[in-house]
């Protein structure tokens, strides 16, 4: 006999990544599973990337994320139906150095 635990709903993450054109990136989410006891996610995520590199390509970006899904049928079959947004930002010189304008 076999038994089934469901997991915890919420759950966060991070991460660290370099990219040799990129540089740098840190990102981390959010995310609860079931929200409303229908199968609905929403997951909540941010990422500064272009860390340490000032003259090429650019300066450091900040990229804030949403997205909230829901299971429905699709045709005969059950699907998902996923709504995302988001924005991005530069960071200039002097906020990441510490100064403010």
């Amino acid at each position: 006999m076999s038994s089934c635990r469901n997991r915890p709903p919420r759950t966060i993450g991070f991460g660290l990544t370099y990219e040799t054109i990129l540089g740098f990136a840190v990102n981390g989410y959010w995310q609860h599973r079931n929200l409303f006891g229908q199968a609905e996610s929403i997951r909540l995520s941010a990422e500064v990337n272009r860390i340490g590199l000032w003259r090429f390509p650019g300066r450091p970006r900040l990229r804030l994320q949403g997205r909230l899904q829901e299971a429905r049928l699709v045709g005969k079959r059950p699907g998902r139906v996923g709504f995302a947004g988001g924005i991005a930002r530069r960071v200039s010189r002097l906020h990441a150095q510490g100064w403010s304008t």
